[in-house]
């Protein structure tokens, strides 16, 4: 291992593993202008312990290591669902190779021998790839840990809100009084930071929450299902949530 990890708060981090120690020194020269930390690895297992103690903004790999391949480094990336972007490189590249590459989740695939702004191009691109990842992850933990303020009868309103169906027709459908439909759908505005029946839409949607496939020709599926929290779909249940006719969205 050519470097320590000790990021410089808000530079990008990035990967470098190749067994050749001048193409290590290469890659790194390469990237300066980048304005980016690099962190070089001779072989899969170096990289793999890194990953144990630092999520990479992006990593170049060789394909071909002293004890593994550039796919077993990315599959360690995969398995710890790190946002890391990664880029391949080999002196082997054929179109097979690179059809492999981007279906085992590597960004680019460049050949040896690369011209250094092919490789900034790559890295760049792939530090922008894994930032809107990280961005993704961090909206989607925030849509969960709101999703588990709601109560099981909240989520129910939140399911037919989706449907565009309006109060009273939710309330039959649960076997509410209109009042208590109302009250729970402001109870979704104020623990979602929502303030109208679209961006409800918005964080279902983003959530997951929403119509379901009909389970009819399998019997497997029709098992109620639930999720980590508990809560078992209205789709699942005894309640069918869907209308006879679609109505458009009210208050």
């Amino acid at each position: 291992m050519d470097s320590k990890l000790s990021p410089v708060a808000d530079r990008p981090l990035v990967a470098v593993v190749d067994d050749e120690p001048h193409m290590r020194l290469f890659e790194a020269t390469a990237l300066k202008p980048l304005e980016v930390e690099v962190a070089g690895f001779g072989t899969v297992a170096e990289f793999i312990a890194a990953l144990d103690q630092q999520c990479f903004d992006c990593a170049v790999i060789d394909l071909r290591l002293p004890d593994g391949t550039g796919m077993d480094a990315a599959a360690a990336v995969r398995n710890r669902n790190h946002p890391t972007s990664l880029v391949l490189v080999s002196g082997y590249a054929n179109v097979r190779v690179a059809v492999q590459a981007l279906r085992g989740g590597m960004l680019d695939v460049l050949e040896k021998p690369f011209a250094a702004y092919e490789l900034r191009d790559a890295v760049r691109r792939g530090i922008e790839i894994c930032r809107l990842r990280r961005q993704q992850n961090d909206q989607q933990r925030d849509v969960q840990s709101r999703l588990q303020l709601l109560t099981t009868s909240e989520r129910d309103v939140l399911e037919l809100v989706m449907l565009g169906l309006p109060n009273k027709v939710i309330a039959k459908k649960l076997n509410l009084g209109l009042r208590t439909v109302e009250s729970r759908k402001q109870a979704l505005y104020k623990k979602l930071s929502a303030e109208s029946v679209s961006e409800l839409v918005q964080f279902a949607m983003t959530a997951g929450i929403g119509l379901h496939d009909s389970t009819e020709d399998d019997p497997a599926a029709q098992a109620p299902s639930q999720s980590a929290s508990g809560y078992v779909p209205l789709a699942n249940r005894s309640i069918d949530p869907l209308p006879a006719e679609r109505s458009p969205v009210q208050g």
